[in-house]
């Protein structure tokens, strides 16, 4: 995330994380010295809002929370662990993220929590 961010500190960044994953973000951040990105923790509205893995959620569940919040993000970064050759649990693209909301998506390479 710091290689990422530190070639955009003039960009409003975003990284998605889960209810779950939150406050550990929140303190990797703090430790690490990450300011100048903004966490937007996203609902799994797809598998019914219940479930707190952000590995479960999808490209629509991403789109779907941007579009409600009242922030334009130059950058979202999403962890790699989403996606499968670029695609959700559901098979849709994560381009579908950058032509619906018109920015930059980067992966953040990590594990997934479940195989």
């Amino acid at each position: 995330i710091k290689k990422v961010t530190a070639n955009n500190l003039d960009k409003r960044i975003a990284f998605v994380t889960s209810v779950l994953k939150k406050p550990y973000a929140e303190r990797l951040f703090k430790k690490f010295s990450i300011y100048n990105v903004q966490l937007e923790v996203v609902n799994p509205d797809f598998m019914g809002g219940n479930i707190m893995i952000g590995d479960l959620l999808t490209v629509r569940d991403i789109i779907n929370h941007f579009k409600k919040i009242d922030v334009q993000y130059e950058m979202i970064l999403l962890p790699s662990s989403m996606f499968t050759n670029g695609f959700d649990l559901i098979g849709e693209s994560l381009f579908n993220i950058c032509k619906e909301l018109q920015t930059d998506v980067q992966l953040i390479p990590c594990d997934r929590i479940m195989t």
